[in-house]
């Protein structure tokens, strides 16, 4: 079977009946890497809220590896698994302290896999996603 006649019916299904969610909006790393871990144990209807509450204060990698531990649990609470907000902050602590600086405000600081690899909180299923 030619993949076209598989994929083309399959895209043009996707663009009709693709669900709203604000994430898809960026193409920011830093919000695909976001998103990725919030959804992870988490119904995308209530991620959406969690989503736009900790990027309006938490825009970028720099301000994430900032927050204090107290301010950046009060944003996690309600999702659940505290880990993966811990997690997120050690890796964006890392990538910001020793690997590269953000370029501008909104820049993910690396884009190399084998840096990313290295950060905890990154799989590799959303490390790969970071990189395309």
């Amino acid at each position: 079977m030619d993949i076209e006649h598989f994929s083309l019916p399959l895209l043009a299904w996707y663009d009709k009946n693709k669900r709203d969610m604000i994430w898809r909006d960026h193409f920011d790393p830093y919000y695909i890497w976001l998103s990725e871990i919030m959804l992870q144990q988490t119904r995308i209807e209530a991620a959406k809220e969690y989503f736009i509450r900790f990027t309006n204060e938490l825009p970028d990698i720099a301000s994430l590896a900032q927050v204090s531990e107290d301010r950046l649990m009060k944003l996690w609470e309600g999702l659940g698994y505290y880990n993966r907000a811990r997690n997120l902050q050690k890796a964006a602590k890392i990538l910001v302290d020793h690997y590269c600086r953000p370029i501008s405000t909104h820049s993910f600081p690396c884009r190399e896999s084998a840096r990313i690899q290295l950060a905890p909180s990154l799989l590799w299923h959303s490390g790969s996603k970071l990189l395309r």
